[in-house]
């Protein structure tokens, strides 16, 4: 357990089930590894340029910071829980719970999907096409600051998530519409706010009366299943 105190682990180190937390660290270094830490009230994770952790449980009041060639692979933000991958940062293959937040800063990446599992996913970062971001309960709120960057497929999109076009400023000018693809199963939706056009693939059987869009009550635009 780290409470209050540091823990680093270096190049051909591996940290095997810390507990972090109360002021706590533990900092993955280049060619350090931590596997299965568990990160609350307080403590904190942080992965450094060519450290990696995998299976890591970021807990309510727990927070994460992934730097610049770091990679975090597997993790499950809880509620209350905070992850940030910064830019150069990757995240690969997490799970983002209810009351839960990772954000993925310009020049983050995203690999092998995430799960939004009534968390919230904000993604200014890239995420590239072959991957999947899914809806997998109630609530999920996935937050788009680079739509042209995100080509991954959404998947599980229903009633009470939401897509937040981030920079969309919310008005009536604002079209959005969906194009079934030629198998019935996903399709396209395309929203054009001015000079701006987001387009997502989205699995599933959907029509464009489906989406709603509507403020944010920020600077963007909420699309919603109605």
């Amino acid at each position: 357990m780290i409470s209050g105190g540091a823990e680093v682990v270096y190049a051909g180190g591996v940290d095997s089930g810390a507990i972090v937390r109360s002021g706590g660290a533990l900092s993955i270094s280049a060619g350090g590894v931590a596997s299965g830490a568990v990160v609350s009230g307080g403590g904190y994770l942080y992965v450094n340029s060519g450290g990696v952790t995998s299976g890591t449980v970021i807990a309510s009041g727990g927070r994460e910071y992934v730097y610049s060639g770091g990679i975090d692979r597997g993790a499950i933000i809880s509620s209350g829980g905070l992850s940030f991958i910064v830019s150069a940062g990757t995240v690969s293959g997490g799970t983002v719970i209810s009351g839960a937040t990772l954000t993925v800063s310009s020049g983050g990446v995203v690999q092998a999907g995430l799960t939004l599992s009534g968390g919230t996913a904000t993604i200014s970062g890239t995420v590239a096409a072959g991957q999947q971001v899914g809806f997998a309960g109630p609530g999920g709120d996935l937050a788009l600051g680079n739509p042209g960057g995100f080509a991954a497929v959404i998947s599980g999109f229903s009633t009470s998530d939401a897509i937040d076009l981030l920079g969309f400023g919310y008005s009536g000018s604002e079209t959005r519409s969906f194009a079934e693809a030629a198998s019935n199963t996903s399709g396209t939706l395309s929203v054009v706010d001015g000079s701006q056009t987001a387009s997502l693939t989205l699995l599933g059987s959907y029509v464009t009366s489906n989406f709603v869009l509507s403020s944010d009550s920020g600077t963007g635009t909420f699309v919603k299943f109605g």
